[in-house]
Protein backbone atom coordinates (compact mmCIF):
# COMPACT_ATOMS: atom_id res chain seq x y z
CA UNK A 1 0.00 0.00 0.00
CA UNK A 2 3.05 2.52 1.04
CA UNK A 3 4.01 2.23 -2.94
CA UNK A 4 0.74 2.47 -4.28
CA UNK A 5 0.75 5.65 -2.29
CA UNK A 6 4.05 7.05 -3.29
CA UNK A 7 3.24 6.43 -6.85
CA UNK A 8 -0.07 8.86 -6.08
CA UNK A 9 1.43 11.49 -5.28
CA UNK A 10 4.06 11.59 -7.68
CA UNK A 11 1.41 11.78 -10.26
CA UNK A 12 -0.85 13.87 -8.44
CA UNK A 13 1.91 16.08 -8.21
CA UNK A 14 3.21 16.11 -11.93
CA UNK A 15 -0.57 16.64 -12.66
CA UNK A 16 -0.77 19.78 -10.89
CA UNK A 17 2.47 20.91 -12.07
CA UNK A 18 1.08 20.43 -15.94
CA UNK A 19 -2.02 22.14 -15.16
CA UNK A 20 0.23 24.97 -13.46
CA UNK A 21 -1.37 25.23 -10.04
CA UNK A 22 1.36 24.75 -7.97
CA UNK A 23 -0.05 21.12 -6.92
CA UNK A 24 -3.28 22.38 -5.73
CA UNK A 25 -5.87 20.64 -7.75
CA UNK A 26 -9.17 22.09 -8.42
CA UNK A 27 -12.48 19.95 -9.12
CA UNK A 28 -12.96 21.21 -12.42
CA UNK A 29 -10.08 19.52 -13.35
CA UNK A 30 -11.33 16.12 -11.64
CA UNK A 31 -12.15 14.57 -14.94
CA UNK A 32 -9.15 15.31 -16.68
CA UNK A 33 -7.06 14.36 -13.63
CA UNK A 34 -8.23 11.08 -12.99
CA UNK A 35 -7.66 9.98 -17.08
CA UNK A 36 -4.34 10.97 -16.91
CA UNK A 37 -3.79 8.91 -13.68
CA UNK A 38 -5.11 6.03 -15.37
CA UNK A 39 -2.85 6.72 -18.56
CA UNK A 40 -0.11 6.70 -16.28
CA UNK A 41 -0.66 4.20 -13.92
CA UNK A 42 -1.04 1.92 -17.00
CA UNK A 43 1.72 2.70 -18.41
CA UNK A 44 3.91 2.61 -16.12
CA UNK A 45 2.54 -1.11 -15.81
CA UNK A 46 3.38 -1.69 -19.02
CA UNK A 47 6.69 -0.36 -18.42
CA UNK A 48 7.49 -2.63 -15.54
CA UNK A 49 6.42 -5.30 -17.40
CA UNK A 50 8.36 -5.15 -20.49
CA UNK A 51 11.23 -4.17 -17.93
CA UNK A 52 10.90 -7.76 -16.43
CA UNK A 53 10.70 -9.45 -19.46
CA UNK A 54 14.06 -7.75 -20.78
CA UNK A 55 15.79 -8.99 -16.83
CA UNK A 56 14.04 -12.44 -17.82
CA UNK A 57 15.67 -12.31 -21.33
CA UNK A 58 19.34 -11.30 -20.26
CA UNK A 59 19.21 -13.86 -17.10
CA UNK A 60 18.25 -16.49 -19.75
CA UNK A 61 20.84 -15.07 -22.33
CA UNK A 62 23.38 -15.50 -19.50
CA UNK A 63 22.36 -19.16 -18.26
CA UNK A 64 22.12 -19.91 -22.19
CA UNK A 65 26.46 -18.79 -22.43
CA UNK A 66 26.92 -20.34 -19.86
CA UNK A 67 25.82 -24.01 -20.56
CA UNK A 68 27.50 -23.56 -23.60
CA UNK A 69 30.45 -23.01 -22.27
CA UNK A 70 30.95 -26.69 -20.60
CA UNK A 71 32.09 -29.32 -21.21
CA UNK A 72 30.15 -33.03 -21.72
CA UNK A 73 30.79 -33.78 -18.01
CA UNK A 74 30.17 -30.45 -16.32
CA UNK A 75 26.88 -30.18 -18.55
CA UNK A 76 25.82 -33.80 -17.49
CA UNK A 77 26.22 -33.00 -13.94
CA UNK A 78 24.51 -28.98 -14.12
CA UNK A 79 21.00 -31.22 -15.86
CA UNK A 80 21.28 -33.75 -12.99
CA UNK A 81 20.95 -30.89 -10.17
CA UNK A 82 18.72 -28.50 -12.58
CA UNK A 83 16.08 -31.60 -13.01
CA UNK A 84 16.38 -31.75 -9.25
CA UNK A 85 15.22 -28.09 -9.01
CA UNK A 86 12.39 -28.17 -11.38
CA UNK A 87 11.17 -31.79 -9.85
CA UNK A 88 11.14 -29.70 -6.86
CA UNK A 89 9.77 -26.43 -7.91
CA UNK A 90 7.18 -28.40 -9.47
CA UNK A 91 6.47 -30.34 -6.38
CA UNK A 92 5.75 -27.32 -4.23
CA UNK A 93 3.91 -25.77 -6.89
CA UNK A 94 1.42 -28.30 -6.71
CA UNK A 95 1.03 -28.38 -3.09
CA UNK A 96 0.04 -25.09 -3.20
CA UNK A 97 -2.37 -25.30 -6.05
CA UNK A 98 -3.96 -27.99 -3.73
CA UNK A 99 -4.20 -25.91 -1.05
CA UNK A 100 -5.88 -23.02 -3.27
CA UNK A 101 -8.21 -25.43 -5.59
CA UNK A 102 -10.76 -27.16 -3.20
CA UNK A 103 -12.90 -29.51 -6.20
CA UNK A 104 -10.68 -32.26 -7.96
CA UNK A 105 -11.04 -30.83 -11.45
CA UNK A 106 -9.49 -27.77 -10.91
CA UNK A 107 -6.42 -29.41 -9.19
CA UNK A 108 -5.59 -31.69 -12.56
CA UNK A 109 -5.99 -28.58 -14.57
CA UNK A 110 -3.12 -26.56 -11.88
CA UNK A 111 -1.04 -29.82 -12.00
CA UNK A 112 -1.15 -29.79 -16.07
CA UNK A 113 -0.41 -26.29 -16.09
CA UNK A 114 2.62 -26.59 -13.62
CA UNK A 115 3.93 -29.66 -16.33
CA UNK A 116 3.73 -27.37 -19.12
CA UNK A 117 5.52 -24.50 -17.52
CA UNK A 118 7.91 -27.09 -16.73
CA UNK A 119 8.45 -28.36 -20.07
CA UNK A 120 9.01 -24.87 -21.33
CA UNK A 121 11.31 -23.79 -18.77
CA UNK A 122 13.72 -26.65 -20.13
CA UNK A 123 12.27 -26.41 -23.71
CA UNK A 124 11.92 -30.35 -23.90
CA UNK A 125 9.39 -30.61 -26.88
CA UNK A 126 8.08 -33.71 -27.73
CA UNK A 127 6.61 -33.14 -31.15
CA UNK A 128 8.24 -31.22 -33.31
CA UNK A 129 6.26 -28.44 -35.10
CA UNK A 130 5.52 -28.21 -38.70
CA UNK A 131 5.24 -24.51 -40.49
CA UNK A 132 4.53 -23.40 -43.84
CA UNK A 133 6.75 -20.84 -45.17
CA UNK A 134 4.66 -17.86 -46.16
CA UNK A 135 6.60 -14.79 -45.53
CA UNK A 136 10.03 -14.65 -46.15
CA UNK A 137 10.54 -11.14 -45.01
CA UNK A 138 9.07 -11.92 -41.45
CA UNK A 139 10.25 -15.34 -41.31
CA UNK A 140 13.66 -14.82 -39.90
CA UNK A 141 12.56 -12.91 -36.85
CA UNK A 142 9.86 -15.84 -36.38
CA UNK A 143 12.52 -18.62 -36.95
CA UNK A 144 14.86 -16.73 -34.39
CA UNK A 145 12.18 -15.96 -31.68
CA UNK A 146 9.79 -19.35 -31.46
CA UNK A 147 13.14 -22.08 -32.47
CA UNK A 148 16.23 -20.78 -32.37
CA UNK A 149 16.24 -18.69 -29.23
CA UNK A 150 14.68 -21.94 -27.56
CA UNK A 151 16.59 -24.84 -28.87
CA UNK A 152 13.24 -26.18 -30.73
CA UNK A 153 14.23 -28.17 -34.06
CA UNK A 154 11.04 -27.12 -36.74
CA UNK A 155 10.01 -29.13 -40.15
CA UNK A 156 9.52 -26.45 -42.92
CA UNK A 157 7.67 -26.94 -45.44
CA UNK A 158 7.80 -25.42 -48.83
CA UNK A 159 11.19 -24.20 -47.80
CA UNK A 160 12.67 -25.22 -51.77
CA UNK A 161 9.83 -24.19 -53.75
CA UNK A 162 11.42 -21.83 -55.19
CA UNK A 163 14.99 -23.50 -56.05
CA UNK A 164 15.18 -25.14 -59.02
CA UNK A 165 17.50 -27.71 -58.10
CA UNK A 166 14.22 -29.27 -56.72
CA UNK A 167 13.25 -30.00 -60.50
CA UNK A 168 16.51 -30.27 -61.97
CA UNK A 169 18.16 -32.32 -59.88
CA UNK A 170 18.11 -36.22 -61.12
CA UNK A 171 20.40 -38.69 -62.88
CA UNK A 172 20.27 -37.58 -66.11
CA UNK A 173 21.07 -33.72 -65.37
CA UNK A 174 23.94 -35.33 -63.17
CA UNK A 175 25.44 -37.59 -65.92
CA UNK A 176 24.96 -34.30 -68.01
CA UNK A 177 26.95 -31.37 -66.08
CA UNK A 178 29.42 -33.38 -64.42
CA UNK A 179 29.90 -37.43 -65.50
CA UNK A 180 33.08 -37.17 -65.78
CA UNK A 181 34.17 -35.40 -62.51
CA UNK A 182 35.83 -36.95 -59.58
CA UNK A 183 34.32 -37.54 -56.28
CA UNK A 184 35.24 -38.56 -52.80
CA UNK A 185 32.43 -41.15 -51.95
CA UNK A 186 32.58 -43.00 -48.47
CA UNK A 187 31.97 -46.41 -48.84
CA UNK A 188 31.11 -48.87 -46.14
CA UNK A 189 29.46 -52.60 -45.50
CA UNK A 190 26.41 -51.68 -43.24
CA UNK A 191 25.41 -47.65 -44.47
CA UNK A 192 27.16 -46.37 -40.53
CA UNK A 193 29.56 -43.89 -42.07
CA UNK A 194 31.82 -43.16 -38.89
CA UNK A 195 30.09 -45.09 -36.45
CA UNK A 196 30.20 -48.34 -34.74
CA UNK A 197 30.44 -52.00 -35.86
CA UNK A 198 31.60 -55.19 -33.53
CA UNK A 199 34.14 -57.12 -35.66
CA UNK A 200 35.37 -60.86 -34.27
CA UNK A 201 33.05 -59.90 -30.68
CA UNK A 202 34.73 -56.12 -29.99
CA UNK A 203 33.57 -53.06 -30.84
CA UNK A 204 35.38 -50.10 -33.07
CA UNK A 205 34.40 -46.84 -34.02
CA UNK A 206 34.82 -47.64 -37.97
CA UNK A 207 35.48 -44.51 -40.24
CA UNK A 208 34.47 -45.24 -44.20
CA UNK A 209 36.53 -46.26 -46.71
CA UNK A 210 37.04 -43.22 -48.82
CA UNK A 211 37.39 -43.31 -52.80
CA UNK A 212 37.70 -41.28 -55.37
CA UNK A 213 35.57 -42.04 -58.08
CA UNK A 214 33.76 -40.35 -61.55
CA UNK A 215 30.53 -39.28 -60.49
CA UNK A 216 28.56 -41.81 -63.28
CA UNK A 217 30.23 -44.62 -61.49
CA UNK A 218 28.99 -43.25 -58.44
CA UNK A 219 25.25 -43.12 -60.09
CA UNK A 220 25.84 -46.94 -60.86
CA UNK A 221 26.75 -48.30 -57.72
CA UNK A 222 23.65 -46.26 -56.14
CA UNK A 223 21.70 -48.23 -58.84
CA UNK A 224 19.60 -45.59 -60.82
CA UNK A 225 18.41 -47.02 -64.20
CA UNK A 226 15.98 -45.46 -66.37
CA UNK A 227 13.59 -48.54 -66.14
CA UNK A 228 10.08 -46.79 -64.91
CA UNK A 229 9.62 -43.17 -64.04
CA UNK A 230 7.43 -41.15 -61.68
CA UNK A 231 3.95 -40.33 -62.76
CA UNK A 232 4.05 -37.01 -60.88
CA UNK A 233 7.61 -35.99 -61.96
CA UNK A 234 8.09 -37.77 -65.20
CA UNK A 235 12.24 -36.88 -64.89
CA UNK A 236 12.55 -38.39 -61.42
CA UNK A 237 14.01 -41.48 -62.09
CA UNK A 238 13.33 -44.50 -59.29
CA UNK A 239 16.16 -46.88 -57.40
CA UNK A 240 16.76 -50.61 -58.07
CA UNK A 241 19.15 -52.86 -58.04
CA UNK A 242 20.62 -52.07 -55.02
CA UNK A 243 24.34 -53.45 -54.49
CA UNK A 244 24.41 -55.53 -51.44
CA UNK A 245 27.04 -54.74 -48.71
CA UNK A 246 28.69 -51.87 -50.30
CA UNK A 247 26.91 -48.88 -49.53
CA UNK A 248 28.18 -45.99 -50.86
CA UNK A 249 27.73 -42.27 -49.85
CA UNK A 250 28.73 -38.29 -51.00
CA UNK A 251 29.05 -36.87 -47.49
CA UNK A 252 32.06 -34.57 -47.24
CA UNK A 253 31.77 -32.10 -45.09
CA UNK A 254 34.08 -29.30 -45.93
CA UNK A 255 31.49 -27.11 -47.58
CA UNK A 256 31.66 -29.46 -50.43
CA UNK A 257 29.04 -27.66 -52.18
CA UNK A 258 30.91 -24.31 -52.85
CA UNK A 259 34.44 -26.56 -52.97
CA UNK A 260 33.74 -29.51 -54.99
CA UNK A 261 30.45 -29.15 -56.76
CA UNK A 262 30.63 -25.59 -58.21
CA UNK A 263 28.31 -27.05 -61.59
CA UNK A 264 25.89 -27.33 -59.24
CA UNK A 265 25.95 -23.40 -57.84
CA UNK A 266 23.95 -22.06 -60.42
CA UNK A 267 20.85 -24.29 -59.04
CA UNK A 268 20.94 -23.30 -55.28
CA UNK A 269 21.92 -20.24 -53.67
CA UNK A 270 25.05 -20.46 -51.81
CA UNK A 271 23.48 -19.48 -48.46
CA UNK A 272 19.84 -19.62 -46.96
CA UNK A 273 19.09 -15.89 -47.26
CA UNK A 274 16.62 -16.41 -44.03
CA UNK A 275 18.96 -18.19 -41.84
CA UNK A 276 21.68 -15.97 -42.58
CA UNK A 277 19.57 -13.34 -41.16
CA UNK A 278 18.45 -14.94 -38.48
CA UNK A 279 21.72 -15.96 -37.65
CA UNK A 280 23.35 -12.49 -38.66
CA UNK A 281 26.23 -14.18 -40.22
CA UNK A 282 26.52 -16.42 -43.51
CA UNK A 283 27.12 -20.28 -43.26
CA UNK A 284 30.29 -21.64 -42.30
CA UNK A 285 30.02 -24.72 -44.62
CA UNK A 286 27.62 -25.42 -46.80
CA UNK A 287 27.64 -29.10 -47.98
CA UNK A 288 26.26 -31.37 -50.89
CA UNK A 289 25.29 -35.10 -49.32
CA UNK A 290 23.97 -37.82 -52.01
CA UNK A 291 23.21 -41.29 -51.49
CA UNK A 292 20.32 -43.87 -50.83
CA UNK A 293 18.09 -45.03 -47.92
CA UNK A 294 20.82 -47.75 -46.62
CA UNK A 295 23.25 -44.54 -45.25
CA UNK A 296 22.57 -44.31 -42.02
CA UNK A 297 24.00 -41.24 -40.07
CA UNK A 298 25.09 -42.77 -36.60
CA UNK A 299 24.28 -40.62 -33.33
CA UNK A 300 26.15 -37.59 -32.54
CA UNK A 301 25.95 -34.40 -31.31
CA UNK A 302 26.73 -31.16 -33.41
CA UNK A 303 28.64 -28.22 -32.98
CA UNK A 304 26.46 -26.21 -35.39
CA UNK A 305 22.80 -24.83 -35.88
CA UNK A 306 21.85 -26.84 -39.25
CA UNK A 307 19.42 -26.06 -41.84
CA UNK A 308 18.66 -29.08 -43.82
CA UNK A 309 17.11 -28.66 -47.58
CA UNK A 310 16.08 -32.31 -48.98
CA UNK A 311 15.94 -31.74 -52.15
CA UNK A 312 14.57 -35.31 -53.64
CA UNK A 313 13.91 -38.53 -51.76
CA UNK A 314 12.83 -38.20 -47.88
CA UNK A 315 15.55 -38.27 -44.57
CA UNK A 316 14.55 -39.19 -41.26
CA UNK A 317 16.09 -37.44 -38.04
CA UNK A 318 15.57 -39.15 -34.63
CA UNK A 319 16.13 -36.29 -32.05
CA UNK A 320 17.03 -36.26 -28.74
CA UNK A 321 16.27 -32.95 -26.10
CA UNK A 322 19.30 -31.99 -24.59
CA UNK A 323 18.60 -32.55 -21.30
CA UNK A 324 18.47 -35.76 -21.79
CA UNK A 325 22.02 -36.17 -21.85
CA UNK A 326 22.21 -37.49 -18.36
CA UNK A 327 20.59 -40.84 -20.00
CA UNK A 328 22.97 -40.81 -23.16
CA UNK A 329 26.04 -43.18 -22.19
CA UNK A 330 29.20 -42.60 -23.51
CA UNK A 331 31.96 -44.97 -24.25
CA UNK A 332 35.87 -44.77 -25.72
CA UNK A 333 36.38 -46.70 -28.77
CA UNK A 334 39.27 -48.34 -30.98
CA UNK A 335 39.40 -46.34 -34.44
CA UNK A 336 39.74 -48.45 -37.37
CA UNK A 337 38.68 -47.58 -40.96
CA UNK A 338 36.94 -49.89 -43.49
CA UNK A 339 38.91 -51.09 -46.35
CA UNK A 340 38.53 -53.12 -49.39
CA UNK A 341 34.80 -52.61 -49.13
CA UNK A 342 32.74 -55.11 -52.03
CA UNK A 343 29.56 -56.85 -51.94
CA UNK A 344 30.75 -59.86 -50.05
CA UNK A 345 33.32 -58.85 -47.87
CA UNK A 346 35.11 -56.03 -46.25
CA UNK A 347 38.63 -55.53 -43.97
CA UNK A 348 39.12 -52.99 -41.52
CA UNK A 349 42.94 -50.94 -40.60
CA UNK A 350 44.46 -49.12 -38.00
CA UNK A 351 43.89 -45.44 -37.97
CA UNK A 352 47.43 -44.33 -37.52
CA UNK A 353 46.68 -40.52 -36.23
CA UNK A 354 44.04 -41.91 -34.18
CA UNK A 355 43.86 -44.21 -31.46
CA UNK A 356 40.46 -44.07 -29.44
CA UNK A 357 37.67 -42.10 -29.52
CA UNK A 358 34.63 -41.44 -27.06
CA UNK A 359 31.22 -42.17 -28.51
CA UNK A 360 27.80 -42.55 -28.02
CA UNK A 361 27.29 -46.09 -26.58
CA UNK A 362 23.59 -46.70 -27.62
CA UNK A 363 21.17 -46.75 -31.35
CA UNK A 364 17.90 -45.38 -30.91
CA UNK A 365 16.68 -47.50 -34.35
CA UNK A 366 18.23 -50.72 -32.66
CA UNK A 367 16.31 -49.25 -29.07
CA UNK A 368 15.48 -52.55 -27.37
CA UNK A 369 19.31 -54.25 -27.84
CA UNK A 370 20.34 -50.64 -26.59
CA UNK A 371 18.41 -51.05 -23.59
CA UNK A 372 19.97 -54.47 -22.99
CA UNK A 373 22.91 -53.10 -21.92
CA UNK A 374 22.40 -49.65 -20.78
CA UNK A 375 18.74 -49.03 -18.97
CA UNK A 376 19.30 -45.67 -18.17
CA UNK A 377 18.71 -45.15 -21.78
CA UNK A 378 14.89 -45.45 -21.18
CA UNK A 379 14.76 -42.41 -19.48
CA UNK A 380 15.26 -40.60 -22.48
CA UNK A 381 12.58 -39.47 -25.04
CA UNK A 382 12.83 -38.72 -29.07
CA UNK A 383 11.18 -37.85 -31.54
Amino acid sequence: MRSEWVLSNSVFDKVAKCLGENSIIKPQHEEGINQFIKETVETNRLRDEVQAQSERCLQWENLKNFVEGLDDKDFTEFMKDIQGTVRKFQDKTNKTAQKRNKNKETGIFSFQQTSKSKTDLIHAHLKVPEVTLEDPDSWPLIFHRDYVSKNIPVLIKRGTSDISAVQKWNTDYFMKVMSEKNVTVAITPNGFADGLNRINGEEFFVLPQETDMKMKEFLEFLGKKKVTQNIRKPNKLKLKNFRDNHICYIQKQNSNLTEDFRELLDDIDREVIWASKAFNKAPDAVNFWMGDSRAVTSMHKDPYENIYYVIDGYKDFILIPPTDLPYIPYRTYPVKRYNNVTSTNFEVEDVSDVDNIKWIAVDPIQRKESLKLYPEFEKSSYL
